[in-house]
């Protein structure tokens, strides 16, 4: 497993070095100069020089790129923001933390709805439930996802007046007790995992469905049927693990997608994450901080779907590769 490990690791590596080079390419050849929010007319010649030297916009492309990727690998130092003066590692550390708990709790409801709906759905195969459940899923996966969270707001923040349809946390929130602080976060954050789960809860509920009625279906189901097997103990000890095993090599396949959907439902609900942060950093063309986000973007993606193949290789040991292979 250890040896496993490793070649998956360094397979990474180059799709890795491959993404962000791209990345780093397309980002400094876009249209647009970040230095000339800096400058005006009234400057001279050697002031303008100044200020993009101080950029170091004022060496080759690739020689930026150069000192750049020696500084990432090296120093861990992605450079400072050109707006703030920041560090736009540090930058990322802090949106990171609002990125990740509304990812989580996403995909927390997204497997439990998806996962529960889809189990229902296939025992209940063909009668109205199901019925019910599938065209609603195939809705949910149809309407793109900023139109689901402006309806959200629409009726739960603006008309209903339940919900809050904007911010992570309320002003006076560190005034607040620990038990109201938690409060005042669910509150804040069950418009924005809704809106980001809900396309994630229909995919794991088609996936959910199809597996759990194949394998209801399946020779060795049928025959502890015969025997008079309990119901339950069918259900719950043998279909529903083999139904499962699909989504774990799913959820490399979804993160991506939740980190993609995560950048629209932080811009639509101004959440302080990574994806607002990218957002703002094309904007203003901050091209260090943008790196640093795509950076992680692309770390984020590979490692998660290397966690998602070891965890299938330990739940199916009959997976398995010969010595001289890299998947």
């Amino acid at each position: 497993m250890l040896s496993v490990f490793l070649r998956r690791i360094l397979s990474l590596l180059p799709t890795l070095l491959i993404g962000i080079t791209l990345s780093f390419i397309i980002i400094h050849l876009a249209p647009g100069d970040p230095a000339n929010r800096f400058l005006n007319p009234n400057q001279t010649p050697e002031m303008q020089s100044s200020i993009r030297e101080r950029f170091g916009l004022d060496r080759s492309l690739p020689v930026q790129y150069g000192r750049w990727l020696k500084n990432v690998i090296f120093h861990l130092d992605f450079g400072y923001s050109f707006y703030s003066g920041k560090s736009s590692r540090a930058v990322i550390a802090v949106a990171l933390k609002s990125t990740a708990i509304l990812s989580f709790w996403a995909l927390v409801f997204a497997l439990i709805a998806g996962i529960s709906l889809g189990i229902l759905a296939a025992l209940k195969q063909n009668r109205f439930i199901d019925y019910f459940c599938n065209n609603l899923m195939i809705f949910f996966l149809s309407i793109p996802g900023f139109w689901l969270g402006l309806m959200l707001i629409g009726i739960f923040s603006i008309q209903l007046s339940w919900l809050p349809g904007a911010h992570l946390q309320s002003l006076y929130h560190h005034q607040l007790g620990p038990g109201a602080r938690f409060w005042d976060l669910a509150g804040h954050l069950i418009l924005p995992v809704i809106t980001l789960g809900l396309p994630l809860a229909a995919t794991f509920f088609k996936y959910i469905r199809s597996n759990m009625i194949e394998t209801l279906n399946s020779d060795y189901i049928l025959a502890a049927k015969a025997r008079g097997v309990n119901r339950s103990k069918i259900l719950w000890k043998y279909a529903l693990k083999n139904s499962l095993l699909p989504i774990i090599s799913l959820l490399g396949i979804v993160i991506p997608a939740l980190l993609s959907g995560a950048v629209i439902v932080e811009v639509l609900f101004a959440l302080p994450g990574v994806g607002r942060t990218m957002v703002t950093a094309v904007y203003s063309r901050d091209y260090p901080v943008l790196m640093a986000a795509v950076t992680f973007g692309f770390i984020a993606v590979l490692l998660c779907n290397l966690l998602a193949d070891i965890c299938y290789r330990i739940v199916d040991p009959r997976i398995q590769h010969s010595p001289g292979e890299i998947s």
